[in-house]
């Protein structure tokens, strides 16, 4: 905002010599700030002398440059209550307002108005000034001359802090509204006639940018209003009648339904049910004003409050298409403050602590807003031991030295993963066989058996641990898998937390058998039940993707180099004819159990589950501290990746020095990857660059779905979707279920990465290279 302002303040009405010395000043002094309130202050309560117009050397109509402020004087006869009334009716936002020097109980008042643009043409300023005049037809006349001094005042009144500003198609039109009002629908338009015969011969003034006028065009069609509720947060606000609008963008709402089909009845539609009285006015005037002068739909930027953080098109219309390249926000999160959202975690966890049931207790909350501590703190001081389950045991140890640290009683279970250097490794192997193939209760006399005849350290600690675990009765800290392998009898004595999304962890517990290996096992003699099996098996994957085979048992110890007996148990496969894959651990027992996680899908959890089983609670999101760049130039799928040169290259000159997550493939600085990021803590507050989108093969999205009693017909095309409140196009399904399962595993996996610097209390950068949005992702072309 810039303006001629005099240096010096008055307390009184400049007179005499002071007045000529102020306008010899006041040329060669440009205010220039962003601060509106301090222009109002220093004119309206300090008594600054001010022009609006900045001019080329001397103070002249002739030499004009700029404008964007107006005044009117106001000297008697009306009062700020009445010029207040008359400008919200007509739609003409004041911005300041202030008593004259000569001024007697608010009897003389300069009112002030900022134009949305900055006028540079004179012409068009008379007519903007000859407008307001005639609209507020008790001002002074003198007010036209666009190189008129105004001196300040003694008493600011009356600031608008919202800034709000005069557009100037709502200002034509308001005064052609005016004019009906004044003179009737009779006479009105020779009226307007008249008065634009002496200002200009064409009554359009100044609309650029602002909604230009359109040449003859075809309407969008009407089915480009659906479009619109998903696409652009403003109007699904304004058709839901969920927020009060400002008229400047019920204005821009407008100007893009008057291009649409049908587009002006919903409009109307939507005014007349809003519960918001203050929208009533003449809009059948104003509809009908905008189709008359043919104007093209106001571009976002000059209305919508959403478009600085959205990623929209041009304007509303030409975002309900998006190109392939593009991603376009259309919805913004409502953040809340970091210590409200870890109360609403806190109240949430309480409420499923407190709960008397069966069911899974899902508490979905944003990664490092706290909910370990959630936990830890509650373990300080409950009655009932706990169960503490998370992902892998590098985080068991973790949350264990935690729980040691706070004074809490408790016990991690032992994992001969945690000894695996510290033993012969044909022992482990040994050890890990007997594991991969189901055979649990052989690990013990195994053990027992080599420890009779060797001395080994570790060993002989891990046999101890596992017998102390089993006398122990206070907190227990474990992993999923140790969780879904459990006596329900034993996990009933606990309260079970479980940290991180479980579900994950089961569809990661898949046994994967090559065929050949079935047909060499039929070929020993095996129990009937066992042989119809897996004949079965053979028979149906011959010509089926997914099939059925009923579970059976059998008290026969049958050596095989997988689980046999998770085999016998399963009911659902998926072949590919190659191959054979299912499910070990499919469910979790039929009891109550408190899942806490960033990253765990509703949807998913109450399809898998069962709807009745599963009681969700979302937590309110807190934006970062730090921040998160998203480059979605490519799809940065493993293809992409290896067919591009000097990719590497590209995303180094974009990130520097900072550490990369991406595809185990890839060469990397760190030991962690894509399927090996949950709970490593030693990069927050790091820079960070996620390299990637984790696509898996597709027989893990299908089977999860025919697992799940779904239809997994369809395959992956290139198609535009909606997700997260952002749309763009991406290689996916149509099936609306085999999409969610798509993008969740892959969400799931680029928030689990991206969270490890933890962004919600650092202030470093994650640098994310994919084509799959995350939430509070802050896009880069």
């Amino acid at each position: 905002m810039k303006i001629l302002l005099d240096t010096i303040q008055y307390t009184k009405k400049p007179s005499g010599q002071d007045i000529g010395m102020i306008s010899r000043r006041i040329t060669n002094t440009i205010y220039s700030t962003k601060n509106i309130y301090k222009i109002a202050d220093l004119i309206g309560n300090k008594g600054h002398t001010w022009c609006p117009a900045i001019f080329n050397e001397k103070r002249s109509k002739d030499t004009f440059k700029e404008i964007q402020l107006v005044a009117l004087d106001f000297d008697g006869g009306i009062s700020f209550d009445e010029v207040k009334t008359k400008a919200e009716k007509y739609m003409i936002p004041t911005l300041f307002a202030y008593k004259t020097f000569s001024s007697i109980n608010k009897s003389k008042f300069r009112v002030v108005f900022m134009l949305e643009k900055v006028i540079y043409d004179k012409n068009i300023f008379d007519k903007i000034i000859n407008m307001l005049m005639t609209i507020f037809n008790g001002c002074d006349t003198s007010c036209k001359d666009i190189s008129r001094m105004f001196f300040g005042g003694k008493n600011l009144f009356y600031y608008n802090e919202n800034n709000l500003k005069v557009n100037i198609l709502t200002l034509e039109m308001n005064f052609e509204l005016y004019m009906k009002d004044t003179y009737g629908k009779t006479h009105f338009r020779e009226n307007l006639q008249k008065f634009y015969g002496k200002i200009s011969p064409s009554p359009v003034i100044y609309i650029t940018g602002n909604g230009e006028k359109l040449p003859n065009h075809n309407l969008y069609r009407k089915d480009t209003l659906s479009k619109l509720d998903s696409s652009c947060q403003l109007y699904h606000e304004f058709i839901a009648d969920s927020k009060w609008l400002y008229y400047k963008e019920l204005f821009g709402i407008a100007l893009n339904l008057i291009n649409v089909e049908t587009g002006a009845k919903v409009f109307k539609k939507a005014i007349s049910n809003s519960k918001y009285i203050t929208y009533k006015r003449d809009w059948d005037f104003y509809l009908q004003y905008m189709k008359k002068h043919q104007y093209a739909p106001m571009q976002c930027e000059h209305f919508c409050p959403y478009a600085e953080s959205c990623s929209h098109n041009t304007n509303m219309l030409t975002t309900t298409k998006i190109k392939r390249s593009e991603i376009l926000r259309t919805e913004n999160i409502e953040y809340s403050a970091g210590d409200e959202v870890y109360a609403d975690l806190e109240n949430s966890f309480c409420k499923a602590i407190n709960s008397d049931d069966n069911r899974i207790h899902l508490i979905r909350a944003q990664t490092a807003i706290g909910k370990t501590q959630i936990y830890i703190n509650y373990l300080s001081k409950s009655d009932k031991p706990c169960i503490i389950a998370v992902p892998t045991n590098i985080l068991k140890r973790d949350v264990y030295r935690r729980c040691i640290e706070e004074g809490i009683d408790a016990r991690m279970t032992p994992s001969i993963e945690d000894i695996r250097n510290d033993i012969p490794k044909e022992i482990y192997s040994a050890i890990s066989k007997f594991y991969r193939c189901g055979q649990h209760s052989k690990v013990y006399p195994y053990i027992s058996s080599i420890l009779k005849k060797q001395h080994i350290p570790a060993l002989e600690k891990f046999i101890a641990d596992k017998k102390e675990l089993n006398d122990y009765t206070g907190n227990i800290i474990t992993t999923h898998h140790r969780i879904l392998l459990s006596d329900k009898n034993w996990l009933k004595q606990y309260q079970v937390i479980i940290d991180e999304d479980i579900l994950k962890t089961i569809i990661s517990n898949q046994e994967t058998i090559p065929l050949s290996d079935i047909e060499d096992l039929l070929e020993n003699p095996l129990p009937k039940k066992v042989h119809s099996k897996l004949t079965s098996i053979l028979y149906k994957s011959e010509d089926k993707e997914f099939f059925k085979v009923d579970k059976v048992k059998t008290s026969k110890n049958i050596s095989t180099d997988f689980d046999m007996n998770a085999l016998l148990k399963a009911k659902k496969f998926y072949s590919d004819g190659e191959k054979l894959v299912f499910y070990k651990t499919p469910k979790l027992k039929k009891m109550k159990y408190i899942v806490l996680s960033a990253t765990a899908d509703t949807f998913i959890y109450k399809h898998y589950f069962g709807s009745d089983n599963v009681k969700a609670y979302e937590c309110r999101q807190a934006k970062y501290l730090g921040s998160l760049k998203q480059y979605y130039d490519g799809s940065y799928s493993r293809t992409y990746i290896d067919t591009n040169d000097n990719l590497w290259d590209k995303i180094r000159s974009k990130i520097g020095d900072a550490k990369t997550i991406t595809f185990k493939k890839y060469s990397s600085d760190l030991d962690i990857h894509f399927g090996n990021s949950e709970g490593c803590d030693f990069l927050a507050g790091e820079n960070l660059a996620v390299v990637g989108t984790p696509h898996m093969n597709e027989c893990v999205y299908k089977f999860m779905a025919y697992y799940m009693g779904v239809k997994t017909d369809g395959a992956l095309h290139f198609r535009p979707v909606e997700h997260n409140g952002f749309k763009f196009w991406f290689s996916t399904y149509e099936n609306e279920l085999l999409r969610h399962i798509q993008f969740w595993l892959i969400e799931s996996e680029l928030e689990q990465c991206v969270g490890r610097a933890r962004l919600l209390r650092n202030e470093c950068n994650v640098y994310l290279f994919s084509n799959f949005p995350l939430k509070q992702s802050e896009l880069v072309k």
